[in-house]
């Protein structure tokens, strides 16, 4: 079909483009006009992807210790303070009672 649409209408949705190219071919000498008429156009999309995370957080311990416990689900937001996960604090507690026998004496 020829572009017979006028340069400013790029940004008007499809359907009112064709509507508008049909327009003026209906003007063309020897057409007949028709009636317009709204139609409502569905359009579907599918696409292959990946969704990515706007936010990502990587947790690591400072120390070897063993996780006993996990409190959150992955991808469920959690409040600021919240304990996430606790560890096997042996030997922390060791150093925390020498420290307190060592105060006592």
């Amino acid at each position: 079909m020829a572009s017979s649409a006028s340069p400013g209408m790029t940004g008007c949705p499809r359907a009112f483009r064709v509507a508008w190219a049909a327009a003026i071919a209906a003007r063309a000498p020897g057409s007949r006009s028709l009636a317009a008429t709204a139609r409502t156009f569905n359009v579907k999309i599918e696409a292959l992807g990946t969704l990515e995370p706007r936010e990502r957080v990587v947790l690591t311990a400072n120390a070897a210790d063993r996780v006993t416990g996990v409190y959150f689900e992955d991808g469920q937001r959690v409040a600021q303070g919240k304990v996430l996960m606790t560890l096997v604090n042996e030997e922390e507690s060791a150093q925390l009672e020498s420290a307190r026998a060592t105060e006592a004496n």
